[in-house]
């Protein structure tokens, strides 16, 4: 994916698909020439790295601090220099520096497959594949997982925040491993900051919820939201779901 910083245009963001190790890439001319931002000497030694193919694949920026970025595949990095060092955010190496032993942030590693950051609390949501939602509140120093009313719901597949009604999260959900025609899936939507979760996928048929979209036009008490799900097509609410 290709995203942008918040607060200028010209600079974005891109992660490559490689076998072995974080890939990174930054342009500060609208696209036209990138520059890798991360190496084997500026990206954090991690307890049994994942070498897969997934990485770089999910990148957020931070819009209250655009220096602040978050890259996963498996594993997952911080930047709060805006790439020039990279740091485990799911685990840390604890005693001297030849010890280890390690402790987790209470986040686990799959495949993270999304990730939202709340633009007026910086709590940042993770969807992770099989394992489910996280939040953390503490700027990624720790993560809770957050299971959804729903158990049979799936993975969160995609994270939207509502830019204005401070508060509002919705998350779709969905089985990766499972079959275009599976069942379970769902629409989550939390308007205490994610304390609380209600199911508004009454209506819905069945199967997997793989996008979800936002209109930050649409009247606040009134969203307008859009949503695809697996086998059926393109879905529209015009009252907040």
């Amino acid at each position: 994916e290709i995203v942008f910083d918040p607060k200028n245009p010209n600079i974005l963001y891109t992660g490559d698909y490689r076998y072995q190790g974080v890939a990174v890439y930054r342009s500060t001319d609208g696209g036209n020439t990138w520059t890798p931002l991360t190496s084997t000497s500026n990206v954090e030694l991690v307890y049994r790295p994942y070498p897969n193919f997934w990485t770089g694949s999910t990148i957020v920026v931070v819009p209250s601090n655009p220096k602040v970025i978050y890259v996963a595949d498996s594993n997952l990095f911080k930047t709060k220099d805006g790439g020039v060092t990279w740091q485990s955010a799911h685990t840390h190496q604890i005693g001297s520096g030849t010890s280890n032993q390690w402790q987790t942030t209470g986040i686990e590693i799959t495949v993270l497959q999304t990730i939202a950051v709340d633009p007026q609390t910086s709590d940042i949501y993770f969807g992770y594949g099989d394992i489910g939602l996280f939040i953390s509140r503490d700027n990624g120093a720790t993560f809770e997982d957050v299971p959804p009313p729903n158990r049979k719901a799936g993975e969160p597949f995609d994270i939207v925040l509502d830019p204005a009604v401070p508060g509002t999260v919705y998350v779709s959900y969905g089985e990766s491993q499972a079959s275009p025609t599976s069942v379970f899936g769902s629409i989550q939507k939390s308007m205490d900051y994610g304390k609380t979760w209600k199911d508004i996928s009454m209506g819905l048929p069945t199967g997997m919820t793989m996008s979800l979209a936002l209109d930050p036009t649409s009247p606040p008490t009134s969203r307008t939201i859009y949503m695809t799900r697996a086998g059926s097509g393109v879905y529209k609410s015009t009252d907040g779901g």
